[in-house]
């Protein structure tokens, strides 16, 4: 996408190229691939964000945590809360004890919250944000 995308926004010297990461290239969090994958993303936008400092274009990207809305994975887990016969734990206590043991604001974060910093990345305030990897997930740990 970038290649088709950055050079319109260099020939008019502003631009704002904003990618979606996760923490999860950070902690090492579920999947290795998609760890890594997101871990080469951090990689890759700090060094485009560098090589086009001052070119007027910005290259960030946000890493949101356990974000929950209707239909994902957390919001799917927070809904089952029927007791196991074997003494497993049911989706909500995993969820509560993800969100006790990895959340310090002790919440899944929203779409909205994400929402927000990729809507400021995307204006001129952010015009010194060049390579920036910015985590949006609540205090993780």
């Amino acid at each position: 996408m970038n290649h088709y995308l950055l050079p319109p926004m260099l020939e008019r010297g502003w631009g704002r190229v904003i990618h979606v990461s996760s923490i999860s290239a950070r902690t090492l969090r579920g999947n290795g691939l998609y760890s890594s994958a997101k871990a080469f993303l951090n990689s890759y936008v700090t060094t485009l964000g560098r090589e086009l400092a001052a070119s007027g274009v910005v290259v960030s990207a946000v890493m949101p945590g356990a974000v929950a809305f209707e239909g994902s994975y957390w919001d799917k887990r927070w809904q089952d809360t029927a007791p196991r016969p074997d003494g497993e734990r049911n989706g909500r206590e995993i969820c509560m004890d993800y969100l006790r043991h990895h959340q310090a604001a002790n919440r899944f974060g929203t779409p909205e919250e994400i929402a927000d910093l990729v809507l400021f990345l995307s204006s001129s305030q952010a015009s010194f944000m060049q390579g920036c990897i910015i985590p949006v997930d609540g205090g993780s740990m």
